[in-house]
Formats: C-alpha cells, sequence, structure tokens
C-alpha cells in the first residue's frame, strides 16, 4: 500500500456549527453519564455526532429532522431551505489528495 498522508486542517465552528453543538451539549443525556463517570454506547454515539456536527452540520442535519437524541429542535437553527443533500463527503479525500500530488510536503523545517 502507498504512504498514507493525512493533513488536519483546523478551523473555528460556524454560527451555525456553534449553536448545534451548544444546543446538544444542554440535551443530551450522555453528559449527565460522563460527569457521574459512567460511559455508555451512548456516550460513544454523541461523541461521533459531535464529531460529524465539526466536521460539517449537513452530516447531522438528519438527526435534526428526525429530533434525536440532543438534537430536538435543532432544525429550525438551519436556514430556511437548507438541504443537506448537496455535500458530498466521499468526495472530500478526493481534492485533498490531489492538492497533495501538486504541492507535497517540505521535508525541510520551516524557520
Amino acid at each position: 500500500l502507498p504512504v498514507k498522508i493525512e493533513q488536519v486542517v483546523c478551523c473555528r465552528l460556524t454560527p451555525l456549527q456553534t449553536e448545534l453543538y451548544k444546543r446538544f451539549l444542554r440535551q443530551a443525556k450522555p453528559a449527565e453519564e460522563l460527569r457521574e463517570g459512567k460511559m455508555s454506547v451512548s456516550s460513544l454515539s454523541s461523541i461521533t455526532s459531535l464529531k460529524k456536527l465539526c466536521n460539517h452540520p449537513a452530516l447531522i442535519h438528519d438527526k435534526c429532522v428526525e429530533e434525536e437524541d440532543g438534537f430536538v429542535g435543532a432544525l429550525d437553527l438551519f436556514p430556511p431551505g437548507y438541504s443537506s443533500k448537496a455535500l458530498e463527503p466521499q468526495l472530500s479525500g478526493t481534492y485533498t489528495s490531489a492538492w497533495m500530488a501538486r504541492c507535497p510536503l517540505r521535508s525541510e523545517p520551516r524557520l
């Protein structure tokens, strides 16, 4: 297999992501479980949902529509007519790989 190269890009959450994140933390039951030192399947599921939310709000849009735990009433935070159908997560690594091929990482340290 070829060498796997990963690039992590950190950026601030959008206002929509911030509000969804705060609302989730107020509603989610696993927050209570974590404070009590318990770990459950729902705790791991919550972590996965928050990771998706931080990557792109469209990834949790269906959870908001279905009002899953932590996302009850969150649909009203999305702009009118919002559609998660435009997001194509399968392409996320494709463009990065093409960019990396054109702009290889430097081997010498930056000063």
